[in-house]
């Protein structure tokens, strides 16, 4: 698959590319495609995302102008998107910027740029599970932080992977047949047995997830229905009729 350089970006996926533009995942990476399990599981989990991919910092803000939902970057892009931190923001003011890092722990200087970083909110583990790296992505997409503890060396600078910095309030979804339409297809089965009552530890049994995987898709799933906890998002789904007609698969 072909891959630009310089300033222009090539998407290379979009599934609905009419409406909803403002939800695009950038990749700024070092030349290389991003793996294609990864934009399976975006286009299966995130379908109304568009995802794109370029080689440099400097082609975010006059490529992307009021589109970019989250900025995904090659930890060698770090000093350039500080230099360039106040363009970037000032064109993409909703966007949340993040470094990709793999298996292994980020080295002491990444480390401390990320402490000091201008524009820096979050980690993207490339290497993590499918089932935690896709709700990872939406909640960064609806502006939370998230660090994996794992990931970084200082564990004192970062909060853990549960201690992520909640999206700004969104109003509250009056309950109605389309309310259920923002949440993904995992996050209404979470959902709905949340609705039933059960606990996370029963329902990531019944949906082989981890138990930090559910947290992260009630995170999600709170944010999107502009609800304050599990109980009224619960309400939320009983009274947009989600349980007539909401199918588990």
């Amino acid at each position: 698959m072909r891959h630009f350089s310089g300033s222009q970006i090539r998407t290379t996926f979009s599934r609905n590319l009419q409406t909803n533009r403002e939800r695009t995942i950038l990749f700024v990476t070092c030349g290389e495609d991003i793996p294609d399990r990864l934009r399976y599981a975006i286009e299966r989990e995130l379908p109304w995302a568009t995802i794109a991919v370029c080689d440099s910092v400097a082609a975010i803000a006059p490529s992307y102008r009021d589109m970019l939902a989250l900025v995904v970057l090659a930890p060698q892009h770090l000093s350039d998107i500080e230099r360039r931190a106040g363009e970037v923001l000032r064109f993409h003011p909703l966007a949340l910027v993040a470094v990709m890092a793999g298996v292994h722990p980020l080295d002491a200087e990444t480390i401390r740029q990320l402490q000091t970083s201008k524009i820096i909110r979050g980690v993207l583990p490339m290497q993590a599970k499918l089932d935690q790296l896709t709700p990872i992505i939406a909640l960064m997409m609806r502006g939370g932080d998230y660090y994996p503890r794992h990931l970084v060396q200082d564990e004192q600078t970062f909060p853990s992977p549960a201690e992520v910095t909640p999206a700004p309030p969104r109003p509250s979804i009056k309950p109605g047949p389309d309310c259920l339409s923002y949440l993904t297809k995992r996050e209404r089965q979470v959902l709905a047995m949340v609705s039933r009552g059960l606990q996370n530890k029963s329902i990531a049994s019944d949906l082989n997830l981890s138990e930090h995987t559910v947290k992260i898709h009630l995170h999600n799933i709170i944010t999107k229905l502009g609800t304050h906890n599990r109980t009224e998002a619960a309400a939320v789904y009983r009274d947009s009729g989600g349980g007539s007609s909401m199918l588990l698969s």
